[in-house]
């Protein structure tokens, strides 16, 4: 009877641990339990600066427009950096995230799937790419201020990554700057 009790225990513990490792992103570090900590939860008064604040590069912002003349410029592929956003987070919580961000939007001029592509960077690390057609907007106002092909910063969030009893959500990025583009003051 106590080596069948003994096993059900371990049963159990084996089953919890395949079920937390099964929640939480490939080679993510912190564990979910502690991203749902009460200690995860509690915001602090003092506003922490933006991740990706240390880029020295032009930073943008959005321009005045007319009506209808605003193109919105979209981040893709997340899915496939999900452990860096985790790691930028410091993992899934209960409410999800909306961290502030500095994205560095960079133009690369050798992927192989987009000779046009732009990588989107927060703290020096690959979060996504712009699309196609935003890629596209973005050089051209590159070229339209006279910056050339360069990395600039634009204001950004990373948002998602809730995780409770229910299930749990993916990590995404979402830029706060849209063309036309000014450089930021």
């Amino acid at each position: 009877m106590a080596e069948t009790v003994v096993l059900l225990v371990i049963a159990v513990a084996v089953l919890a641990i395949v079920w937390t490792q099964s929640r939480k992103p490939k080679g993510a570090t912190v564990p979910v339990a502690q991203a749902r900590s009460p200690q995860a939860k509690t915001k602090s008064k003092t506003k922490a600066p933006a991740l990706g604040a240390a880029f020295d590069g032009p930073r943008l912002r959005s321009a005045k427009a007319e009506a209808g003349q605003r193109a919105s410029l979209n981040v893709v592929g997340e899915s496939h950096y999900q452990d860096v956003l985790w790691d930028l987070c410091g993992g899934k919580s209960e409410d999800g995230q909306n961290a502030p961000a500095l994205a560095v939007l960079r133009p690369v001029d050798d992927n192989p799937h987009d000779p046009l592509a732009v990588q989107v960077e927060i703290d020096g690390r690959l979060v996504g790419h712009l699309d196609r057609t935003s890629a596209r907007i973005y050089r051209g106002e590159l070229e339209r201020l006279g910056l050339g092909l360069v990395a600039a910063g634009a204001p950004a969030r990373i948002v998602g990554g809730w995780a409770d009893d229910d299930g749990h959500g993916h990590f995404g990025v979402k830029l706060s700057a849209s063309a036309p583009l000014a450089v930021a003051g």
